[in-house]
């Protein structure tokens, strides 16, 4: 039998890691359905077969026989293709990784076709109806077979996408710790789906449905004025422009509409490349992808001349209040009963949820934070990072009104989040499903800020009680009020006090032997765990990287790890703080490294510019002629680097140079040049 190769399944893994567990789990049912699904008819499903169908695609170890396994029923509601995909689909899925991914356990007779795979996968999936609908094929796998044993494969792709032992079962976004096996058939589903508002698609039930549980249209269900599809979203579109107001309060125009619908439809045809794999801008309904979708428009190059001559600016004005009505519907889209967010979301680790990285400089601080980021973070939607500065403030940080173009060169206001927000938003979000993971705030530099007052009242959330969610609330701005409002659903009432929930983090870096850093108050402190990285905690790293300096008698070979603690030591007998000794990374390998090796050259020019200044200007400023101690002018930057050409290492005194060069044998006066 063939299989398909490690290679070819992480490659299709990480096409559609972003793709909602949800979609899964709903195509586990598919399997297990009729190939034609009616809407607002009552199926049975095999529970068997579905408890089957969910290990493969979810388990790590699948299994193959559950004993008895009681049947689930399921009704899906009128335009419940359409729902589905607004809400959980939203952008169109790559046709082959998805289909390698979920045939991944699969044998083949032979070496098939990547067309012949995705035949396979539709026809299994029960796909036919929805194929063109959610799926396009990209042609990014490269669809490669071995013969080995197909778990071999599996541990394989396992182990190379770094999903430890100790989780059983993964997502498209992460990982699990609960196995499918595990669950009842339907129970893995039911929780893959709880609180998400998914009864506006399908009713799945232990018990038998009736026609009392029968929906009438999905629209009904989900709250919204608005139809899916693409001549739905037209008409609808044209609808909402009758009522909308432009930026200075006034309504569109007839004459004004029709251009705007008129230039919209022509992007069909003008900028066919640009949309892809759309055939129509009204086929867009997610207001998250379309910015990017405007802009690839508006990066043609016949876009300025078509945008002046379709109404003098109707195509730019038409995409922006296309994106207008977008965000209504995806706010309109909120169920009234939509599941209210939850402070507690039951998401387990032990690391710390505040968390500052310090040390000298050098010490790896960011490489830290990122390889900890790494180890918590899935998908890089997940995570944010930012870099504080003196200038950097409570407005950019946590957000505030700014000025933003509107419709025909008009500016409004409109309140702009910051990183904070954002992130807080996520975790918040993600806190209505039944599988919680984190988000993460970077920070890196936090104290080149002042950060009381870029915290500002957001300083009291950092309090965590033993369930890591806020101690104390705090009150609400009318502006943040109105803007969770608009993203979590709701009214700005709802919003009056906010809390930072428990899969939220904030981590940070920090380096107090900088110049001009700002002081942090105990207060401040206090409310953070502190991870100390010592200045030779990452030494392994550079050991034993030799480099060759000096010239004539002074000429030595120097392992640069050697000269780094040699300078340290001479630092600390001379009593400068242990915050300003160099680190392991004071000078990055790639500033220094050719291949495996240091290169000479690269090595003193990055010497001087970073170490000797560093020393002269900053951690000896006060201690120069007894750290340069054979220097002829101690006081004077440029001649110590011209003898430090000539000195290498003897630039810091006779017992130093000693202590840490070795001679080059063969090395004479007559042959160090």
């Amino acid at each position: 039998m063939y299989y398909f190769t490690t290679d070819t399944i992480t490659q299709a893994n990480k096409n559609i890691e972003a793709l909602d567990s949800k979609v899964g789990g709903l195509l586990c049912v598919l399997h297990c359905l009729v190939e034609n699904i009616e809407e607002n008819v009552s199926y049975t499903i095999d529970g068997e077969n579905l408890r089957r169908q969910l290990s493969l695609v979810f388990d790590k170890e699948p299994k193959d026989s559950f004993g008895s396994a009681k049947s689930s029923y399921i009704i899906f509601a009128r335009n419940w293709a359409s729902t589905f995909f607004d809400n959980y689909i939203k952008n169109k899925v790559d046709l082959l990784s998805c289909a390698v991914f979920f045939l991944r356990r699969n044998g083949f007779e032979r070496e098939c076709t990547s067309e012949e795979v995705i035949n396979i996968f539709i026809k299994r999936f029960n796909l036919q109806n929805y194929k063109d609908r959610w799926f396009y094929n990209s042609n990014k796998v490269k669809v490669t077979y071995n013969q080995n044993a197909v778990e071999d494969n599996q541990a394989e792709f396992y182990s190379k996408m770094n999903y430890t032992t100790g989780f059983k079962s993964i997502l498209f976004s992460g990982v699990i710790q609960k196995s499918a096996a595990d669950l009842k058939a339907a129970g893995q589903i039911q929780t893959l789906y709880s609180g998400s508002g998914i009864h506006t698609c399908l009713l799945l039930s232990d018990e038998p449905l009736d026609q009392y549980y029968i929906m009438n249209t999905s629209s009904q269900n989900c709250g919204s004025q608005f139809a899916a599809g693409t001549k739905s979203n037209e008409e609808s579109f044209k609808t909402w422009l009758m009522k909308a107001k432009k930026g200075n309060g006034e309504t569109y125009t007839e004459s004004t509409r029709t251009q705007y619908i008129t230039a919209l439809k022509a992007i069909a045809s003008e900028f066919e490349s640009e949309i892809a794999p759309y055939t129509s801008i009204f086929e867009v309904n997610s207001d998250t992808e379309l910015p990017a979708i405007i802009q690839s428009i508006k990066d043609s190059a016949h876009y300025p001349e078509f945008n002046d001559s379709h109404g003098n600016g109707a195509l730019s004005a038409g995409l922006t209040a296309y994106l207008r009505y977008l965000v209504e519907l995806a706010n309109a889209n909120v169920s009234e009963d939509l599941a209210p967010f939850c402070l507690k979301t039951g998401y387990v680790n032990p690391l710390p949820r505040n968390r500052i990285f310090f040390g000298a400089p050098g010490t790896g601080k960011s490489y830290t934070l990122n390889k900890e980021k790494d180890a918590l973070i899935v998908d890089s939607d997940d995570y944010e990072r930012v870099t504080f500065h003196p200038d950097y403030s409570y407005a950019n940080f946590v957000g505030t009104y700014k000025p933003v173009p509107a419709d025909n060169d008009v500016i409004t206001y409109s309140y702009v989040p910051g990183p904070f927000m954002r992130t807080l938003v996520k975790a918040l979000k993600n806190s209505r499903t039944d599988t919680p993971k984190p988000y993460l705030l970077m920070i890196e530099e936090i104290n080149r800020a002042n950060v009381a007052a870029v915290f500002g009242e957001v300083f009291q959330l950092l309090d965590r009680d033993d369930d890591e969610v806020s101690e104390y609330a705090i009150q609400a701005s009318e502006d943040i009020k109105k803007y969770l409002a608009s993203q979590l659903g709701g009214v700005p009432s709802d919003y009056n006090e906010i809390q930072i929930p428990d899969n939220m983090f904030i981590w940070a870096t920090m380096n107090s032997a900088d110049q001009g850093v700002f002081p942090m108050d105990t207060a401040f402190k206090r409310r953070w765990e502190f991870t100390y990285l010592g200045i030779d905690d990452s030494e392994s790293g550079i050991a034993g990287k030799i480099v060759v300096l000096g010239q004539d008698t002074n000429r030595r070979e120097v392992e640069w790890n050697a000269l780094r603690k040699a300078i340290n030591a001479k630092l600390i007998e001379l009593k400068v703080n242990e915050d300003k000794l160099m680190g392991p990374y004071f000078l990055a390998k790639k500033s220094i490294m050719s291949g495996e090796d240091i290169d000479s050259a690269k090595f003193i020019r990055v010497f001087k510019n970073k170490v000797i200044m560093y020393l002269f200007d900053d951690a000896a400023k006060q201690k120069r002629p007894s750290l340069f101690m054979d220097c002829t002018e101690k006081n004077l930057y440029s001649k110590i680097c011209q003898e430090f050409d000539e000195k290498g290492i003897y630039i810091f005194g006779q017992i130093l140079g000693d202590e840490v060069g070795k001679m080059i044998e063969g090395s004479s006066e007559d042959d160090a040049t």
